[in-house]
């Protein structure tokens, strides 16, 4: 028991220092609403300049330490100056790219001044032995966890007490707000990335006498410390030092008795996973902030083009010298892992920091099937990418409840686990011998890349060309409309029926196979495997590379993958100097950083129109480029009633902590009816079309459609059902035409899809009822057009289009009049009549419009404050005087308040 005690006050020493790096992430935060995944590097960047003033040149430690916390200060400074301010109307997604491309910058630099190896630091702190109850604990790690919890205290008091910590927590609830109050946003950002930054270097300080001063110390670092952050809320300095406290005592327990395997390194994993997951939630809330991610290509293929231009590289291989046949295939296997990226995030919009790792597991299984079992290449190759799939599905689990920054910081966690767990276990890869796996052929073509070079060449091209080919293919199909749509609007997608849990797991699981495939072409250029080289953090060059080249296109990977050590950059590079190779982690993070202030969508999207121009004009045996009009199904006057349900609620009620938003809602929209919805601002309304369509879970009451009890069933299954609906704010999905937003309410959604469409996508067709929707709306022109390239009132029309396409029993409108003209507003008044007395359908309108609602309703409901004040007939409501009182907030004549109003 002893011994165990000893460990834990060690590792609380250690977990101090990860709350003391992680105390300085909350305070970037609570500045600039930032994750700074450059935190640790700049502390470190602070560590090697006390290093340097204070071993190398002796000063004292004081004298080292604070120009050493200095420059951690003005390194952060200069981050929120001169790249977060710039991007800070961005999306969370490119901000933490910003700061990813920083980490690169920086880590590139200090592994060219130092290299790989350790350093040995002296630790100016006392570090006699000091003995508590039996337990002897050195006076420095004491020393350490008092200065921590000090620190912690003083921040606490100092954001919740002073005018500086007040003004802060107004930026981080207001911008706007708080510049009308006479608060500078950018000079508070700017003071706490410095007050953040010097606590980065602060704890990299403290932490090198103890672990050893390395580059690779971001993962001991960065890694812990973004786990206590996230589960402190990247708020809450108790919580965040309490979790720093258990990550480091859980990894010294560990590390104690368990140390024939690094399973320390699990902990963060765990405990963000746990902790994320019971805080998470399936469907984001009304007011979660899409993360807005760079453009999507069509997926468009000209195959006379794909056919020439392979045909041309496998011809190019045969004459290019050994060096930069290489060269090319680092970069094409390179392309091949960046094209999981593609699918992940660029289709999928989620942000995964592990497909390194994952395409380090996919070598792993085919190496050691090779060399235990003597396995052949190909089947070795299927059975490697075949199992990442499972692998890819326990990644994407954490998805289903997460996203944005918390889902990076799960899978950067998850790598850096794999990495300690897998391939750093001797024992399993063999260690720095490696797995040997010889020289490969696959039907007797010989691959190896010592006497083969050009034949493994060709085959990556192959490779990539097939991956490309699926990744084009999906981008066209059903399976691709569905994760566009996740990825544009979760809630919308999940409103029109796609599942989104299938989605994410699917694009993970695809991913994670194009991704194990990049890593067997990768680790299988050697006859020995060294797996130790396969490291998490190399995940973040990846995104990087996939964002520079372009995320949403099949051919950014290809663009991305020459800034690659060892392929096409290098041989570029040593065109000059045979050290660009040792500069290029560095200019990747540059050009990352750059692509992300002046060309957010990648090279790609900057060059697409160019190039198609080009391939156009290429020769009269290409078609022109041109968007074909879309081809509506005849026009069939007599488009079919739906199948007629009534909806009812049965004491609906909603609450928000102590807070009832919605009491006891008890209403029935009828086939062929429209039904108003009416209150003041506030009165619980869209908590009304929420709960009805499952974005909020009921407190008390039933929702019913026919016969089901639709009460506890996602918004998915309501939309199965039978249920529409708009939203307020619109949230048409963004990336995808007119023309593909009314297809992912339309089509079918048989899961067959998610196989076929890499093969044959198909040719998309409207349904009837969706082509009677265009007609309706008079939206024929735009179908090729996205939604940011309508007017408002033109996109208002598209998102009942939208909801009206997919056929249902009833539909539900959230202020569908709001931006309307007049004329427009009158024509929705016989499109509701339309809806009811034609098709069958049960209409509830929530609309502010009084004299639309009056016009079309053949009842309404009115609401105060969440509970039913009267219903009946418009004429009856138009009369009512409690309702009058409530709109106009004083009785009035009935016939004047209601006319006025």
């Amino acid at each position: 028991m002893t011994t165990l005690l000893q460990f834990v006050i060690l590792g609380l020493c250690t977990g101090a220092l990860y709350a003391l790096s992680a105390l300085g992430m909350v305070i970037v935060y609570r500045g600039s609403q930032v994750i700074n995944f450059a935190h640790a590097a700049i502390g470190v960047a602070g560590a090697y300049g006390f290093y340097e003033l204070h071993d190398v040149r002796h000063l004292p430690f004081f004298a080292a330490f604070v120009p050493a916390i200095l420059l951690c200060a003005v390194l952060g400074v200069l981050v929120q100056f001169g790249i977060m301010r710039p991007l800070q109307n961005s999306s969370p997604l490119v901000q933490i790219l910003g700061t990813l491309g920083v980490l690169a910058v920086i880590q590139g630099a200090l592994a060219l001044r130092y290299k790989q190896q350790t350093i040995a630091v002296t630790s100016s702190l006392p570090r006699d032995p000091v003995t508590l109850g039996g337990i002897s604990v050195g006076a420095d790690r004491l020393l350490i966890l008092l200065v921590v919890v000090v620190v912690a205290v003083l921040l606490a008091w100092l954001y919740a007490r002073t005018p500086f910590g007040r003004a802060t927590s107004a930026v981080a609830e207001d911008r706007t707000s708080a510049a009308y109050l006479g608060y500078s946003p950018n000079a508070i950002a700017g003071a706490n990335w410095a007050v953040g930054s010097m606590l980065a270097g602060t704890a990299a300080i403290l932490l090198a006498p103890i672990t050893g001063l390395q580059t690779n110390q971001l993962t001991l670092l960065l890694v812990p410390a973004l786990a206590a952050a996230v589960v402190g809320r990247l708020r809450s300095f108790p919580i965040t030092v309490g979790a720093g406290l258990l990550i480091g005592a859980v990894q010294a327990v560990l590390g104690r008795y368990a140390n024939a395997v690094d399973w320390g390194s699990a902990v963060p994993f765990v405990l963000v996973l746990v902790v994320l997951l019971l805080r998470g939630s399936r469907i984001p809330g009304r007011g979660h902030v899409e993360l807005r991610l760079p453009a999507v290509g069509t997926g468009r293929i000209r195959p006379v083009t794909v056919i020439v231009l392979a045909v041309l590289a496998i011809v190019v291989l045969q004459v290019l010298p050994v060096g930069w046949v290489d060269g090319a295939i680092t970069t094409v296997a390179t392309g091949v892992m960046i094209l999981s990226v593609v699918v992940v995030t660029g289709y999928g919009g989620q942000v995964s920091l592990a497909q390194v790792v994952l395409g380090g597991i996919g070598a792993w299984v085919a190496g050691r099937l090779v060399a235990a079992m003597g396995l052949g290449f190909g089947p070795a190759l299927v059975l490697g990418v075949l199992a990442a799939l499972p692998v890819g599905i326990i990644v994407g689990l954490p998805a289903l409840r997460t996203r944005g920054a918390n889902l990076a910081v799960i899978t950067l966690a998850f790598g850096v686990a794999v990495e300690a767990l897998l391939f750093n276990s001797a024992p399993l890869t063999g260690g720095d011998v490696g797995t040997q796996v010889g020289f490969i052929s696959l039907f007797g073509i010989k691959l190896d890349t010592i006497f083969n070079p050009r034949n493994y060449a060709t085959f990556c091209v192959v490779a990539f060309a097939v991956c490309g080919l699926a990744v084009a293919n999906l981008r066209r199909g059903k399976a691709g409309r569905r994760l566009l749509a996740v990825r544009a609007n979760e809630r919308a997608a999940a409103a029109a029926g796609v599942n989104t849990t299938a989605a994410k797991l699917y694009a993970f699981s695809v991913g994670a196979m194009i991704a194990s495939l990049g890593g067997i072409l990768l680790a299988f250029r050697d006859s020995s495997i060294v797996y130790y080289n396969i490291q998490a953090f190399h995940s973040v060059d990846v995104l990087g590379y996939a964002v520079f080249g372009g995320v949403g296109y099949v051919a950014g990977p290809l663009v991305g993958g020459i800034l690659q050590p060892g392929g096409f950059g290098t041989n570029i590079g040593n065109l000059f100097s045979p050290a660009v190779q040792d500069y290029l982690p560095i200019i990747g993070g540059a050009l990352l950083i750059l692509t992300l202030l002046t060309q957010q969508n990648g090279v790609v999207h900057l060059e697409a129109r160019r190039w198609g121009r080009w391939l156009d004009a290429a020769g009269s045996w290409l078609r022109r480029r041109r968007t074909r009009p879309v081809v509506l199904p005849d026009e069939d006057p007599s488009v079919p009633r739906v199948q007629p349900k009534t909806l009812r609620t049965e004491e609906l009620s909603v609450t928000f902590g102590s807070t009832t938003v919605l009491n006891g809602l008890s209403m029935e929209v009828a086939p062929g009816q429209v039904v108003g919805l009416i209150g003041p601002n506030g009165a619980g309304k869209t908590t009304a079309i929420d709960a009805i369509t499952g974005f909020v879970q009921p407190s008390a009451g039933r929702v019913l459609l026919g016969e089901d009890d639709l009460t506890r069933q996602p918004p998915r299954r309501r939309a199965e059902a039978g249920l529409a609906r708009s939203f307020q704010q619109l949230e048409l999905f963004e990336d995808m035409t007119l023309f593909e937003n009314l297809l992912v309410v339309s089509e079918s959604r048989s899961w067959s899809s998610y196989v076929k469409d890499l093969f044959w996508p198909g040719t998309p067709k409207l349904s009837p009822a969706a082509a009677a929707a265009v007609r309706m709306f008079g939206l024929s022109e735009d179908l090729h057009r996205k939604p940011t390239e309508l007017s408002y009132g033109r996109r208002r029309l598209a998102a009942i289009a939208r909801a009206i396409a997919a056929e249902p029993s009833v539909i539900l409108l959230d202020e569908p009049a709001a931006g309307l003209s007049q004329h427009e507003s009158a024509e929705l008044e016989h499109l509701l009549r339309y809806l009811a007395d034609e098709r069958g359908m049960g209409v509830l309108l929530i609309e502010h419009d009084v004299d639309l609602v009056m016009a079309s309703c053949d009842t309404v409901t009115a609401i105060v404050f969440g509970t039913e004040i009267v219903s009946g007939t418009p004429e009856e409501v138009r009369r009512d005087a409690t309702l009058i009182e409530a709109y106009l907030g004083r009785p009035v004549g009935v016939d004047v308040e209601m006319e006025d109003r």
